[in-house]
């Protein structure tokens, strides 16, 4: 619970950046000097996710976008849409993990 009071308190501070194509190439994802042994596999498992889930994942939590942001911002219908993909990004990534 704190956690997600961290994320909505960072993401009411960050100022709304358009995504730019060039900019997600250069996130810390991309970039991986010094990496403990759990973020080398989250980063590797993070790659082997489709590109529409790390557009969603790194939107919300990157970006720290709400899920009202990310639908404005992407194809998606509704918000509910968007938590739902996030769910099953969220479950595919931890699956990448444990393998």
């Amino acid at each position: 619970m704190g956690r997600f009071k961290c994320y909505k308190r960072l993401s009411q501070q960050r100022q709304e950046l358009p995504l730019v194509a060039d900019r997600i190439m250069e996130s810390p994802v991309a970039q991986a000097p010094n990496l403990t042994e759990e973020q080398e596999q989250l980063r590797i498992g993070f790659s082997r996710l489709s590109p529409s889930c790390q557009e969603v994942l790194r939107m919300f939590y990157y970006r720290g976008l709400s899920l009202s942001d990310i639908v404005e911002q992407t194809q998606y219908n509704n918000t509910n849409t968007v938590k739902s993909h996030k769910s099953r990004c969220l479950k595919r990534l931890s699956e990448l993990i444990k393998n």
